[in-house]
């Protein structure tokens, strides 16, 4: 599986971040719904089964859009009622801070020279670009990127269930950045198949930014809970087990307006 992982996902991201989704902008998030499931559909796995892919939109919403879910049951060992929730959203942010070069905002491959030419940068972004290390452009940190590594896990499971004990289940939701209608819609999918598959949700692992907490820091960091969004309340058991999530360095990130001059 991790077999060429890193290029495989990039490539994938760079396809989800030129489809524009900003929230609530008529039809775009609903776009890249529509690009994730026919993506899915294309699967030999998910023709067998039809039924586990769902293109779902969403309830009591002022604009229309849409989640895309799948479903992935393993067959290790006679498979286990026992699910991972995957979860992702593919909203963005408006790229009007791009002013003039908005259109270069969601095109991942080209945008590195319009901020060379046009922006002025720190010397950690212009570093950051050198180093051939990093993929530039709305959406794809936050979080395009981590819906396309969900992807090609779904991809890898469905090709080897005999590999998986247990199930998978991928929520790629709209409305991250606004009022939460992408992951509140699919709570009704995933009730339903509790019931009719008689899944046990064991744990959820969102791909969304997480990062180091300090420049020096060498950690590869999981983190739990949440942070910037309602939350219900946690237990205190469970609380101090919790670590900042969500957060981190998130604000030392480069966005286009954080410079007192925009451009060149």
């Amino acid at each position: 599986m991790l077999k060429d992982i890193y290029q495989k996902t990039e490539e994938l991201t760079i396809r989800l971040a030129e489809i524009r989704s900003v929230n609530k902008a008529p039809g775009e998030e609903s776009a890249v719904a529509e690009f994730i499931y026919d993506y899915y559909q294309g699967l030999p796995y998910f023709r067998k089964y039809p039924e586990r892919l769902i293109l779902q939109k969403t309830t009591d919403d002022v604009v229309s859009r849409h989640n895309t879910i799948a479903v992935v049951k393993g067959t290790k060992g006679g498979g286990s009622d026992k699910t991972v929730i995957l979860m992702g959203h593919f909203d963005t942010v408006g790229i009007e801070d791009y002013g003039d070069y908005a259109a270069y905002a969601i095109k991942p491959t080209e945008l590195v020279k319009i901020l060379r030419e046009h922006f002025v940068l720190s010397e950690e972004v212009i570093e950051d670009m050198a180093s051939d290390k990093y993929l530039f452009g709305r959406g794809v940190l936050d979080m395009k990127s981590g819906i396309a590594l969900q992807m090609l896990i779904m991809k890898h499971f469905s090709e080897h269930p005999e590999e998986l004990k247990g199930n998978l289940v991928v929520l790629h939701t709209c409305d991250e950045e606004d009022s939460s209608k992408g992951i509140l819609s699919s709570l009704d999918i995933l009730s339903e198949l509790r019931e009719s598959e008689g899944f046990e949700y064991v744990t959820t692992i969102n791909a969304d930014y997480t990062t180091n907490r300090s420049p020096d820091d060498k950690t590869i960091m999981c983190t739990l809970g949440r942070s910037g969004s309602i939350c219900p309340p946690v237990p205190s058991s469970v609380r101090r087990r919790m670590s900042v999530s969500h957060l981190l360095r998130s604000i030392r990130t480069f966005l286009p307006h954080s410079s007192q001059r925009m451009y060149r």
